[in-house]
């Protein structure tokens, strides 16, 4: 069965990715085995800032968890959106607790009731990580690189296959993950060689 849907979870991403994994938690929590899925996402530097700093549990806090890159071998270029099942305030809260645990402070700023936040390093030193954490409407939180803020916030409207479309796809995670709604994972990948290249004067993870 599962062969005969196609998944579309590269709309999702960023129009420059090339690398796509859409995780069903709320599938996967159904699993005695689920706790064990989650290790396939466990080695990522933002589920350490997330769920071991932050205290975020995924399968109980998160339905759905997209992740998407241009590059696997920089975690700056990860794209991470998720749609949650606590308050705002609690996952703002557990955002500044993981900022707090890696000696860095984030400042929110209100946009008309979207909430954005970059964290920086409270000694001073350079900001390594440019990414803003957004929490949009319909309890829908994404990680995301600067140049897609603007799109994010919607103080950009773009044109077709621009990177503002895929803001709009964002609040339809449930949808997409409904396509296949037996699945625990989906996965879209082209390119993988340029998904695993390593650019010139750029950290890996």
């Amino acid at each position: 069965d599962l062969g005969q849907k196609k998944s579309k979870v590269a709309k999702l991403g960023p129009p420059s990715a090339n690398y796509h994994v859409l995780l069903s938690t709320r599938n996967i929590r159904k699993l005695p085995f689920g706790q064990e899925a989650m290790n396939m996402i466990a080695p990522l530097p933002d589920f350490a800032y997330l769920v071991t700093d932050g205290g975020f549990d995924p399968l109980a806090d998160f339905d759905h968890i997209l992740i998407a890159s241009s590059n696997l071998r920089s975690v700056t270029q990860t794209f991470l959106a998720v749609d949650y099942r606590p308050s705002r305030d609690e996952v703002k809260r557990k955002i500044e607790t993981a900022a707090q645990v890696n000696g860095e402070s984030i400042d929110w700023e209100d946009h008309a009731g979207v909430l954005s936040g970059n964290p920086k390093p409270t000694d001073g030193s350079v900001d390594t990580d440019p990414r803003h954490f957004v929490l949009l409407e319909d309890k829908v939180a994404v990680l995301v690189r600067p140049e897609f803020l603007p799109a994010v916030l919607r103080e950009d409207v773009g044109e077709e296959k621009t990177a503002a479309n895929f803001v709009g796809e964002l609040t339809k995670l449930k949808r997409y993950a409904r396509r296949i709604p037996t699945a625990g994972v989906q996965f879209v990948a082209h390119d993988l060689h340029a998904a695993l290249k390593r650019k010139k004067g750029k950290s890996g993870m």
